[in-house]
Formats: C-alpha cells, structure tokens, sequence
C-alpha cells in the first residue's frame, strides 16, 4: 500500500523535477478514507518520470485499473492524466462541461529507445519535443555540441526552412488586413527584377508553383565562399532574363521563391521582417528566444555553432530563423489553437492555376498519418536537420532538430513518434474526428536538404 505521506512527497518530487516549486497539492481519498491500492509501484526514484500533467478543471475524478477512486487537486489545476507503471493508462470521467481530454501515449519514458531505432546514437546531439493541448511539453536532448557544450531545449539553433511557415504568417497576417494582395504581381514589390516578374503572382511563391529557376542554379550564380544573403539571392535572379515555364503549372520547391515573399512583405509592412515578425509573431507568443537573423555574424550571440560557419544563411524568408525546441513547440501549439487568427488561411493547400490541388500549404506540407491531418515541414543545413509536425484535430506537435546530422534518419524518427501518438488502442472516441479512418502513411518527399 502506498502512503498519503509518500504519495504527496512523490508528487512534490514530480512537480521539482518540471520546475515548479512549492505546489500545496491536496488528495482527496475515497469515501472509505483508504489510499489507492496500487502494489505495483516502483522506488521512490524512478518516480521522476512516472508521470504526465495535463491541466484541466480541479476535482477532476480519475479512476486507476484496479484501484479505488481519487482525486487529486491543486491550486494551480494541474491533474495527472497518467500513470507510467507499464502499459496501462488512467482513465478519465470528467464532469459535463469541462470539455473532453485526448489521453497521451506515454511517450516520455519512450523517446530514448524511438531516437535509437531511428539511428542516432547514444552521444549524437539531438532534441525532441512533443506536446498535447497545453499539457507541458515533454523534450528530451542529447549529446554535445561542436562547442563542447551539451545541446539543450532552450539551445538556440538554426531552424533552416521551418522558418518558410514564419514568413508565410508574415504574409497571411499583412494578407487579412488588406495590405498585401496575394494575386499582385511580384514585380509590383520587387521592380528591380526582370520582366517575368509580371507574371508570377504571390500566391505561387506560397506554394512553390512560381516557376524561378532551380535553386541549384541560383547558388551556382553566387560566390562559392559568400555568405547566402537576401542581396545576393535578388541579385542572382536579376541574371535570369526569362523563366522556363509558365507560373502556375507546376509544383517546384524554391527557396528563392521564400526570399521574394519576405521582400514583399518587408515593403507591405514598411518594415523590416525581423522587426515585423518580432513584434507580430514572436512577442505574442512569448517566443522569447526566436528571432531572424540576417548577419553580419553567421549566427546570433550564443547559438549552437553551424558546422561550417561560411557561407553562412544570412537569406531570409526561406531561412534565417534561429529558435529553440521550446519555442518551436510553442509556435506549434498557437498554430494548433489558431491564437493569431490565421491558422485556417495557413493550413488551406494550394492548387495550380488550372485547379489542380497540391500537398503544400502556406510554409507547410500537407499530409496525412492514421487518418489524421498532418501539417509539416522540414529543414535542412549542412551539418543540422529539423523537422516539425502538428496534428490540429489532436492538439499535438512535435519538433525534433538535429546539430551534427547530414542524413535523412529524421524523416524516420518524425514516423516513430507519429504513429506512438495515433497507435491503435486509444478509444476512437477520444481521438478526434476522422480517426477511425486509419490510412497508410505518406512518404516524406525530399527537397534538397528539406523534407515536407
């Protein structure tokens, strides 16, 4: 039998463990005063991770497989919604009206054995992210940098193309107050390039159907050893005379297309785009760490180290984002909730100019994984990968970022931790609409070093 005493000086042992110091929590036993009739419980140490917070209306009844109901409340509204002794999950009753709780898989105590069956070793430095609704987010990080420092959650690390959905609510939000016409032509924003200007339109630099040339031969214009700028990107454009098809028929990943719509938005604004984004974006959010940067230095002040810190990614709207696992779970999760009021703008896919429809959103791709829709997107530098996804009808992200790492094992891990949080076994019920609809997975699509 397991103490009221022990039970309250486990749960104030969880509570430390996540940060949070000094929460008076109160049980409140069954009608026979006994406490829970769990025999199964481990040591007192191994109950640092033996359990997930979710917050949730106070006196919430939890019922435990086999033991007698309790409920646990504190003043803070936190409520454990499960117990990591196995496989088995609490369930929940909640009373009418408090809204209804998608139980987690236990991820937590999983992620060490999901990052090795993807690939990655014990000593390579990597972070992973995953949060439900606003239950704190459970990171695990690992290995040390080039630095010789340990890589953490709150590291501030290159967030390559991820930062393309950043720009693209940069657009969506000057878009929805009128400032910026998604179907004006990009030479009215940028009348220094050639003529083919005229026939690209905003829309088709969103979803990569603007038809530039190929980002290959952009970079083969530029300097070898220079720094990649916005200057530089608009000036490698400026040498195309002519374009080799027509906007709007084909769906083509173009980086530079990023770095058009960042310049556009920069002159709908009358701002600069890190001004912009901070004030919009980033300040909202509470998104402390993140930021763009376009230089001189090759990264901001304390950053985790680039592999090779020139050419340096000094562009921006395709990149240029540094941000940390934290942050980017919590830009995730505003997205999830629509807590900037453009979420449904930003997750609509694209299509050609003929209405053919396309997998790829505003900065995102469009997938799908267990019958549920899966918005993500994937970066790429030499020497880091990342990749993000979000489930909105689960409230779930995940974000995963990878400092010494030139292969594609992330697109592996991404999978592994999708199917743990859509795995059968869980009620349909609980899981959201479209559940029940299980399909096969999609396969990642390599883009140069991004996956969408």
């Amino acid at each position: 039998m397991l103490s009221q005493q022990r039970l309250q000086l486990r749960l104030g042992g969880l509570f430390r463990s996540v940060g949070v110091e000094g929460v008076p929590v109160v049980i409140a036993e069954n009608p026979t005063n006994s406490p829970p009739a769990c025999t199964d419980v481990r040591a007192p140490q191994d109950w640092g991770a033996g359990w997930e917070m979710r917050r949730a209306e106070p006196r919430m009844p939890l019922t435990l497989p086999g033991c007698p109901t309790s409920t646990l409340v504190s003043d803070i509204h936190w409520v454990f919604s499960h117990l990591l002794l196995g496989p088995r999950i609490m369930e929940m009753t909640m009373p009418s009206g408090t809204g209804r709780i998608i139980p987690v898989p236990q991820l937590q105590p999983r992620m060490t054995a999901l990052i090795k069956g993807a690939g990655y070793g014990s000593d390579e430095p990597i972070v992973v992210g995953i949060q439900q609704r606003d239950a704190p987010p459970i990171l695990r990080a690992q290995g040390l940098m080039s630095s010789g420092e340990p890589l953490t959650a709150t590291t501030l690390i290159y967030a390559a193309s991820l930062s393309k959905q950043m720009t693209a609510a940069c657009a969506a939000l000057l878009a929805q107050h009128g400032a910026l016409d998604m179907e004006s032509a990009l030479s009215r924003w940028l009348p220094q390039l050639p003529a083919w200007t005229d026939t690209v339109r905003l829309r088709h630099l969103v979803h990569h159907t603007a038809a530039l040339p190929p980002d290959s031969k952009i970079d083969a214009t530029m300097a070898s050893d220079a720094d990649r700028t916005t200057p530089s990107v608009l000036r490698a454009l400026a040498r195309f005379p002519a374009l080799d098809r027509r906007p709007g028929t084909e769906h083509v990943y173009s980086n530079a297309a990023y770095v058009c719509l960042a310049a556009a938005v920069e002159r709908a604004a009358g701002q600069p785009l890190p001004q912009f984004a901070q004030r919009q974006l980033f300040t909202p959010l509470a998104m402390v760490d993140t930021c763009y940067w376009r230089g001189p230095d090759p990264m901001p002040p304390g950053a985790a180290p680039l592999a090779f810190p020139h050419p340096a990614p000094l562009s921006l709207g395709d990149g240029g984002v540094w941000t940390t696992a934290s942050d980017l779970l919590r830009w995730s999760q505003a997205l999830n909730a629509d807590e900037l009021g453009i979420s449904t703008l930003m997750q609509t896919p694209g299509c050609l100019d003929d209405g053919t429809p396309i997998d790829y959103a505003w900065g995102i791709g469009v997938r799908s994984h267990a019958g549920h829709r899966v918005y993500r997107h994937g970066g790429g530098w030499p020497g880091l990968r990342a990749m993000q996804a979000r489930i909105p009808d689960l409230d779930f992200s995940v974000v995963l970022i990878a400092v010494a790492d030139d292969t594609e094992r992330r697109a592996d891990l991404l999978n592994s931790l999708l199917d743990e949080v859509t795995k059968p076994g869980i009620p349909d019920s609980l899981r959201g609409p479209g559940s029940n609809r299980r399909k096969s997975n999609e396969p990642f699509r390599v883009m140069g070093n991004d996956v969408a």
